[in-house]
Formats: C-alpha cells, sequence, structure tokens
C-alpha cells in the first residue's frame, strides 16, 4: 500500500503541490485502486478464452456524403469577434 511519506515523494518529484488533506485523500483513492488492480491480478483467468476486442464490428464509420450545413454569417454572428470569414481569437503562442 502507498504510504503519505511515498506519495508526497512522488509529488516532490512530480513538482507537485499539495495540502494535507488532499494527501489523505489522494493516499485513500490510490490504496482503494491498488486493492481493485490486486483483485484483478488474483482473478482466476486460466478458463477465460483471450479477447482482443469485444465487439464484431470495427471501424464503424458514418457515409463520407456532403450534408448541408449551416450558414456562415448566422455562425459568425455568435461569435465575439470575427476576421475574414474566421473565429478570431486571442493569439496564445509567440
Amino acid at each position: 500500500m502507498l504510504t503519505i511519506e511515498e506519495l508526497e515523494y512522488i509529488a516532490d518529484v512530480a513538482r507537485i503541490s499539495l495540502t494535507d488533506e488532499e494527501k489523505e485523500e489522494m493516499t485513500k483513492s490510490i490504496n482503494e485502486m491498488i486493492t481493485y488492480f490486486d483483485k484483478l491480478n488474483n482473478m482466476e483467468t486460466s478458463n477465460v478464452e483471450p479477447m482482443e476486442l469485444i465487439t464484431t464490428e470495427s471501424n464503424v464509420l458514418r457515409e463520407d456524403i456532403v450534408v448541408e450545413s449551416y450558414d456562415r454569417e448566422i455562425i459568425l454572428a455568435n461569435a465575439s469577434e470575427h476576421r475574414n470569414g474566421y473565429f478570431s481569437v486571442p493569439q496564445i503562442v509567440e
């Protein structure tokens, strides 16, 4: 099981700051996951046939057809800013 000290070490390495309450909650949550994974690891699966997919269907895609869309002016009317027929958003990357 994971101890609070181990969680503090992991948080330190990841440069994550946690309050004492968050440490308690995370330790409890992680230990519940570990317990669940232990149960899965200890399940008897020798009689279970291996499988890769749970469905027999693969690549279920819609048909590639042209459909009528909304009018550009109506869509742009809802934008706070637009320029040259496109949404205008603040620059994020230099």
